[in-house]
C-alpha cells in the first residue's frame, strides 16, 4: 500500500512484509519533525508507533478492515537527532477478530532502544457498495 496521509508527510517508509504478525518500517528525522531542541518529537513517535501497528492490522485483517488506534501507550527512552535514523518493528501480540494488540519498538542506528509502545487498534469492517 503507497504511503498516504500521515505517513506520507512525516516520511514513513513501511517496509514490505517479511513474517506474519510483523511490521518493519524506518525514517529520518529532519527538522519537520523535530522538536525544538533538534531531536524527533514524541509525538512523531508516536504516530510511528501507530501508523506501523494500523499497517499490520490491515495485512492481517485484510483489505475490507480499517483498523483504528483506541490506545496507545509508549516510553521514549532515548533522544534521536535531526539526520538520525529511526527503524522500527511491530509484533502482534493478539490478533483476534475485532481486537488486535501490538508492540512496537523503536531504534536508532546504534541499534539502541529509542521508544516502545503497546497500540490497540479496534477492527472495523468496511462497507461495500451494496451496503451503503
Amino acid at each position: 500500500m503507497a504511503a498516504v496521509g500521515l505517513q506520507k508527510t512525516l516520511g514513513f517508509e513501511i517496509l514490505p512484509e517479511v513474517k506474519p504478525g510483523e511490521v518493519e518500517a524506518r525514517f529520518t528525522v529532519t527538522e519537520a519533525v523535530a522538536q525544538p531542541y533538534g531531536y524527533c518529537s514524541g509525538g512523531t513517535m508516536l504516530a510511528l508507533e501507530e501508523t506501523m501497528a494500523g499497517a499490520g492490522s490491515r495485512r492481517i485483517a485484510g483489505e475490507d478492515a480499517m483498523p483504528l488506534g483506541i490506545n496507545v501507550s509508549a516510553n521514549h527512552v532515548k533522544a534521536v537527532p535531526v539526520g538520525g535514523l529511526v527503524t522500527a518493528r511491530a509484533t502482534a501480540l493478539r490478533t483476534g477478530y475485532r481486537l488486535h494488540v501490538w508492540n512496537v519498538d523503536l531504534f536508532d542506528e546504534a541499534g539502541d532502544l529509542v521508544s516502545t509502545a503497546r497500540v490497540t487498534n479496534v477492527i472495523k469492517r468496511r462497507k461495500t457498495a451494496e451496503e451503503h
